[in-house]
């Protein structure tokens, strides 16, 4: 991160408890590398903090000084990977908020249950029945093939 923005993350961890499961721990990565990726585009910060604390729900908090932006706005492309991280949220049963107030910075919170697992269902089914996909294959759907893990 800090070769690509010339920010430097400042990182806390405290408290102990045992790992969360591995394919729970790659939807918490990829859920924060997002988060750096969108300070890293779009916030202008100077100063960027992250704190993962282990527990029996596990918090971890992203926090930027940056421009921030109007949380109820439309969609946009920044958007998209707001909603590709609170569908991963959901799939391993956490919890995510997003605080910002335009020119005070943001905060991304994930609360994940230690118990946590993935969910099966990666799409939902509309009122016909009819499976539709979700925002991640949406999303995986655009990008190149050799793109993708």
């Amino acid at each position: 991160f800090q070769n690509q923005s010339g920010l430097r993350a400042n990182c806390e961890t405290s408290g102990t408890s045992p790992e969360l499961a591995p394919d729970v721990q790659v939807q918490v990565l990829n859920m924060l590398q997002e988060s750096l990726s969108n300070i890293r585009k779009h916030a202008q910060a100077s100063r960027v903090d992250i704190e993962l604390v282990r527990g029996p729900t596990w918090r971890l908090l992203v926090r930027d000084d940056g421009k921030g932006f109007d949380t109820s706005a439309g969609p946009s492309l920044f958007n998209v990977g707001m909603n590709i991280m609170r569908e991963r949220a959901e799939m391993i049963g956490a919890t995510l908020t997003v605080d910002s107030i335009q020119g005070s910075g943001t905060t991304v919170t994930l609360w994940v249950p230690q118990s946590s697992t993935i969910r099966t269902a990666l799409s939902t089914a509309d009122a016909s029945g009819e499976g539709r996909p979700t925002q991640i294959s949406a999303a995986m759907s655009m990008v190149p093939d050799t793109q993708k893990i």
